[in-house]
């Protein structure tokens, strides 16, 4: 990574030297993280967040990527069977994590989006009210991840794939359970309105 950079003789022109300015030289450009606030919430469960984390990075253990590195022969998706399983097929492109999703927005009050993860999370950026109610949003879609992930895991280990409602059941469990610890006193009466009615 630094070998080109180092054999260089760019640093030697510069009048001035600072570290600061050598390091931003030497270091690659880093792209900004445009979903942070999504993956981060702290409404989210912990291991949600990481998950999401890791489907936000396409750092997860699809099938796919496993071939490629030489792990196993079949790259085809554990849960529907039709197409290879890489990140955007498992959100949101698969039939059954769409079909979850669906449910899930609906839930919500959310119209249903077309998208992959990606496009999803920008689109959660301007969804919901106010603030508590883009957290709830937020920890919403990432237990939907985890829980798509985690049927994922059931279908390639068990050959059992939970039925659609039973992964939405669990995602609004987990959701409404988190939100109700950490449910504060600043939040308006309007919103716990809304909360309690989901």
């Amino acid at each position: 990574m630094f070998n080109g950079k180092l054999q260089s003789h760019d640093w030697l022109t510069v009048n001035k030297y600072a570290i600061k300015g050598m390091y931003q030289n030497l270091s690659e450009v880093q792209t900004k993280a445009h979903c942070a606030k999504q993956v981060w919430n702290r409404h989210s469960v912990p291991r949600h967040r990481f998950t999401m984390w890791l489907a936000s990075q396409d750092r997860l253990k699809t099938r796919a990527r496993l071939v490629k590195v030489g792990i196993g022969n079949d790259s085809q998706c554990a849960v529907c069977c039709f197409s290879e399983e890489t990140i955007t097929h498992l959100y949101f492109g698969c039939a059954y994590s769409a079909s979850c999703k669906a449910v899930v927005f609906q839930w919500l009050g959310l119209s249903d989006h077309r998208g992959d993860l990606h496009r999803t999370l920008i689109w959660l950026r301007r969804q919901g009210t106010s603030k508590f109610r883009r957290q709830v949003i937020y920890a919403a879609c990432a237990g939907l991840i985890y829980h798509l992930w985690r049927a994922r895991n059931h279908a390639v280990w068990d050959a059992v794939v939970p039925t659609v409602l039973q992964t939405v059941k669990r995602v609004k469990m987990d959701t409404k359970g988190r939100i109700q610890q950490l449910i504060g006193k600043k939040v308006k009466a309007s919103d716990v309105e809304w909360f309690s009615a989901l």
